[in-house]
Formats: structure tokens, sequence, C-alpha cells
């Protein structure tokens, strides 16, 4: 993958993102989608978030919370780089392990209305030259989250992120308050933080989906059974990034 492309899908995200008049910041509170891979969605800077299948979730989300048809946006996504490519076959895996604990979230500075504006002039005809606006498609609930590949993160929290490999069912309970139920599509990718603990349940463990926690790969349990566990910021810290979870 191209570390970095000009296809304008950059321009057309970053054009409805000022229309809308939400900046950066805002975004990525509202998508819990961290503000850095927000950016590097808009400049095209795909190599930033890692493998195909995290940008693809990253793309369809971030298109849909904008209001953009998020199907002509992985069309001219696919254009440029090709289909996604085949899921490996499934694999049983072990139930997973481990308690959790806490998340300090930081704001970054206001960005400068003014040239944004300016930017926004030339993006909203960018998008609307390569077809991106959807004007059917309202803003949906920003209430979820996407999760990139491992990042460092601040040890005081506890991350959790969900990659689905086929439709499955999650409900979570961050620091104590119930997130209502999300139906994951194949491919969509979610990302939670907390300050004390995450607990994660699935209606179908196993290899249904990609599980990490505190960046640390984890087993979600047997496939064709539910899955629940709880973690705090302590989980699997002190196992090395590179070490496969057992």
């Amino acid at each position: 993958m191209q570390s970095s492309t000009d296809t304008g899908i950059g321009r057309a995200l970053r054009a409805a993102r000022q229309h809308r008049r939400k900046s950066i910041e805002q975004a990525s509170r509202e998508t819990r989608v961290r503000a850095e891979y927000l950016e590097a969605l808009e400049r095209e800077s795909f190599d930033a978030l890692g493998s195909d299948v995290y940008v693809r979730g990253f793309l369809r989300s971030y298109a849909k919370y904008l209001g953009l048809n998020h199907h002509k946006v992985m069309s001219a996504y696919e254009r440029a780089f090709g289909p996604p490519r085949p899921r490996p076959a499934p694999v049983e895996r072990s139930p997973g392990v481990g308690p959790t604990e806490a998340v300090i979230l930081t704001e970054r500075p206001k960005p400068n209305w003014i040239l944004a504006a300016l930017v926004a002039v030339v993006g909203v005809a960018a998008a609307a030259a390569i077809g991106l606006f959807d004007p059917d498609t309202a803003v949906p609930d920003p209430t979820t989250a996407v999760r990139p590949p491992a990042v460092p993160i601040n040890s005081r929290s506890v991350e959790v992120g969900l990659t689905a490999h086929q439709e499955v069912t999650l409900s979570m309970v961050v620091d104590g308050h119930p997130v209502r139920p999300i139906t994951l599509e194949e491919g969509e990718v979610r990302s939670f933080e907390a300050d004390d603990q995450i607990t994660v349940r699935l209606s179908e463990g196993g290899n249904t989906v990609d599980l990490t926690v505190n960046n640390q790969p984890v087993p979600a349990g047997q496939r064709h059974a539910p899955y629940e566990q709880t973690f705090t910021p302590q989980s699997f810290r002190d196992r090395p990034s590179s070490a496969p979870a057992s």
C-alpha cells in the first residue's frame, strides 16, 4: 500500500467535515476515532493506519459519520488499491483471560477556522467532482468507535479494539456505563477507552473478531459460543507486543 496518494478521497472527507463545521477534535470525540487517524485519512496517508482491513473499516465509518455515500468512497478506494484480500480460514481459539482499569483523553489545540474555511471551498468542489457526497445519507449516531493497529497508549487507561470478520453483536460496559448493543458488519472496526474497566460481550467468539486489549492481541473465546470478559489498564501490559496471545 502506498504511504500517500491523491485519489480525491482525502479532500472529500476534509470538505465534508468542514462543510458540517466539525473540527478534527470534535469528529474524533464523536466517532471515538483518534484524531491522528482521521488526519491520516484526510491526507490519504493510509500506511499510518496499518493493515488494509483497518483502512477500509476507518473509511467506511468516517464516511458514514460525515454523511458521504460510503459505497462510493469504498469504490474509489478499491479503484486505487484493489479489492479486499480474502480473510484466513477459521481457526479455533481458546477462551481469553483477564480483568482491567483508566483513561485520560487530551484535547488538541483548536484549529485555524479561517484557513479551514478556505480549504473547504476547494475541498467541497473536489468532493462533488468525484461524486462522493450523498444528500440522502443522514449523519449516523456517533456512539460507536473504531480501532486502529497497535500504537502507544496511556498506561493509565484501558483500550479495547475489535475488527469483525463476520456479522456479530457487541455490547459493552465502559466504566460501569452500559453501551447500547451494536451489530458489527464484516470488516467493521471499533475501539473503546475507559478509566477503570471495559467489559466486552460478543454474541459469538472465536475467529468472528480480532480482539486487542491495550494493543495486545487476545483470543476471543470459542467459536459458536458467547464471549464475555472484563479488562483493566493492567491487562496484558507485561506481554511483549510481538508475542502471540496464548
